[in-house]
Order: C-alpha cells, then structure tokens, then sequence
C-alpha cells in the first residue's frame, strides 16, 4: 500500500515535472518568436525608412533636373524675344530715319518750288512793268503822229490830190508806219488784259465762284471761262 502511493507520488512529480518542462519550452519558443517577429518589423520599418528615403532623393533630383531644364528654355526663350525685339526696333528706327528723310527733302523741294514762284511771279510783274512802260513810250510817240495824221488827212480832203505836197505825202507815210506799230502795241496791251482776265477768272474761282457768276462779273463767254480754268487746272 505505501508502495503503491510512493509510486504515484513520484510518478505525480514526473507528470509535474514533465509538464513544467513543456511549458517551459513552449514559452521559450514563443518568446523567440515575438523576438524575431520584432526583428524583422524593425528590418521592415528599416527598409520603408531606406525606400522613403530613396523616393525623396530621386524626387529632388527630379526636381532638380527640372528646373535647371525650366531656366535653360527661360533663357532661351527670354534671348530669342530679347533678339526679336531688337531687331524690330532697328526696324521701327530704320523707318523712322527713312520718314524724317522724306520729310527733310519735301521741306527742301517746298521751298525750292516757292522759291521758283516768287521768281516767277517777281518777273512777271518786271515784265508787265517793262510792257507797261514800253508800251507808254511808243504811245508818246504815236499819239502825236496820229494826230498830224489826222490832221493831215484833213487837209488832204479840203484839196485835191494835185495840191498836196511832198512834206504831206511823207507825214502820211510815215503815220502808217506808226499806226502800224501803234496796232501791235495795242495788240499787246489786249494781250496782257487777257493775262490779267485770266488771273481775275482763277482768283474769283478759288473764292468759289461758278463759271456762269465769273462770265457775268467779267463780260465773257462761259465757254472762254471755262477754257481758262481748264488750262490752269
């Protein structure tokens, strides 16, 4: 009997023992398991860290990369409209000095022209006075004439033809001569009218004048008016 229950009491305490043993193991393994499970999050996070790392570095260099890419076409961009620019303001300045060329010659030719139309204008009056004056002349020469002529003609009248003398035939002579040039002096004279007509014709028209209103105020055809304006036009 006492036997019996040392037995069961060893084999109770091997059965304990035993047991112990297997938890023991059991926790054994389990703690190195929670150990190497951390182990190997620490590994993870390390490489997380690392590939983090990586994605920002290869960001920056991109980033990088990029804006030196973005200053090189900046600049490109900014010399080609700078050349651009230049070249239209040589452009604008080549026309400018062309304009004020033109500008400077049409000045020199207005003043040449005007030039011209004062001496002009100076030598016609110069002509008009030197006609005037010559045609006074031959006046003062004629008006006498003529009159001897008429008085000679008068007297030639009262006599016969045998009774006028040699002086008488040679004074009415000589006042055809005179009467001849006296016509041609009045030719002139009608002429430079005529000058005169058609100056008054222009000058009335600028004032706005029609051609019927300038043959009225002047004695004249409209048709001749007309031919005036035409030919000064």
């Amino acid at each position: 009997m006492i036997f019996l229950e040392i037995v069961m009491i060893v084999i109770g305490l091997g059965a304990i023992i035993y047991s112990t043993k297997i938890t023991d193991g059991a926790e054994s393994s389990d703690i190195k398991s929670v150990v190497d499970w951390q182990d190997q999050m620490e590994q993870l996070r390390h490489k997380i860290e690392q590939f983090n790392e990586e994605i920002t570095r290869k960001q920056e260099e991109k980033l990088e990369d990029t804006s030196e890419k973005m200053n090189t076409i900046s600049n490109e961009k900014i010399m080609g409209i700078s050349e651009y620019s230049d070249q239209v303001i040589d452009k604008i300045e080549k026309n400018h000095a062309e304009v004020v060329f033109l500008y400077d010659m049409l000045n020199e030719k207005q003043a040449e022209i005007q030039k011209l139309i004062h001496e002009a204008d100076s030598s016609k009056v110069q002509f008009q006075d030197e006609l005037a004056k010559s045609y006074q002349n031959v006046k003062d020469i004629v008006d006498p004439v003529v009159v001897s002529g008429k008085d000679a003609k008068k007297t030639g009248n009262e006599q016969s033809d045998s009774d006028l003398s040699e002086e008488d035939y040679d004074l009415q002579k000589l006042s055809d001569k005179e009467r001849q040039a006296f016509d041609e002096e009045f030719s002139m004279q009608e002429e430079e009218k005529k000058v005169n007509h058609n100056e008054e014709i222009l000058a009335l028209h600028d004032k706005g004048y029609s051609i019927l209103e300038i043959s009225k105020m002047l004695e004249m055809g409209q048709g001749e008016v007309k031919f005036v304006l035409d030919m000064y036009a």
